[in-house]
């Protein structure tokens, strides 16, 4: 819960200002390993999971907010 409230406080600082966020890896395979190469997990891991983040940032109640 702490580190959902964390999340909240950084993100909330860019809602309307026209800021971008950025999210890396610098791991020098993440490319190979998003185009399918792991074996435990699907082609384009990395594009489901930011949809899915966005979907529960979308959807999300946050208590006293």
């Amino acid at each position: 819960w702490a580190a959902i409230q964390a999340g909240y406080s950084v993100v909330s600082m860019y809602n309307g200002m026209g800021k971008s966020i950025h999210i890396t890896n610098n791991v020098p395979y993440i490319g190979e390993l998003n185009n399918g190469s792991s074996r435990q997990a699907p082609a384009s891991f990395v594009q489901l999971a930011i949809v899915s983040a966005i979907s529960e940032i979308r959807s999300a109640r946050l208590l006293g907010r």
